[in-house]
């Protein structure tokens, strides 16, 4: 199991193709893949944004996320706030 971890932005978790690489090494444990639930909503919102036909898919993407890549959980807000703030 790697001990690597990563946090996903919505810019890599959107567009699909990129969010497809990542999350295949994720898979293949490369390393574990983490990202919010601010994160989350962020590329789902720009999904719908760009084609809301989609809506469907997104969904179903979501929930299919979480059976596939359990360790890939969202971590917790506190978390992000702390994230965020290093950065300054």
């Amino acid at each position: 199991m790697s001990q690597h971890r990563a946090l996903l932005d919505a810019n890599v978790l959107y567009p699909a193709p990129l969010r497809d690489i990542f999350l295949q090494l994720a898979v293949m444990d490369s390393f574990k893949a983490k990202w919010t639930a601010e994160i989350h909503r962020e590329w789902i919102e720009a999904l719908l944004r760009n084609d809301p036909q989609r809506d469907r898919a997104a969904l179903q993407f979501a929930s299919r996320r979480e059976q596939s890549l359990p360790r890939c959980a969202t971590i917790r807000s506190g978390t992000e706030r702390r994230l965020r703030e290093r950065e300054s």
